[in-house]
């Protein structure tokens, strides 16, 4: 409001300069502007990246389950929760349903409704 009112009077010719104006080129905008889009890039796992993950971490836990948890969850985009909580019967190689989910609340798993008509 400052800038407003002695820019008015430097208009008017009350004042040789106004001291409160802002610098044109200056903030946020400008330093958005210098990085580019460079920053705003999602960074997605490519397909071999996402396979040697599983596989790293399904030698690790000695356990053929986790390689095959991290590859679902992955390429079907399910939630950790959803995948923790798939019941056999529901699991094809054509159709995934998916109607309930793990949740942890107070160090104890418990058992949620899931996304409504959720199949992948």
């Amino acid at each position: 409001m400052l800038g407003t009112i002695l820019g008015d009077a430097k208009d008017r010719g009350l004042l040789p300069v106004n001291v409160a104006e802002k610098r044109k080129r200056r903030g946020r905008k400008r330093a958005r502007r210098a990085h580019g889009a460079r920053g705003l890039e999602k960074k997605w796992a490519s397909p071999l990246q996402v396979l040697l993950l599983a596989e790293r971490c399904g030698l690790l836990a000695g356990r053929e389950d986790d390689f095959i948890l991290i590859v679902l969850t992955v390429f079907t985009g399910m939630r950790w929760g959803e995948a923790m909580g798939l019941q056999r019967p529901y699991c094809r190689l054509d159709h995934i349903q998916v109607d309930w989910q793990l949740r942890e609340y107070s160090g104890k798993l418990e058992r949620f409704q899931s996304r409504p008509g959720f199949h992948c």
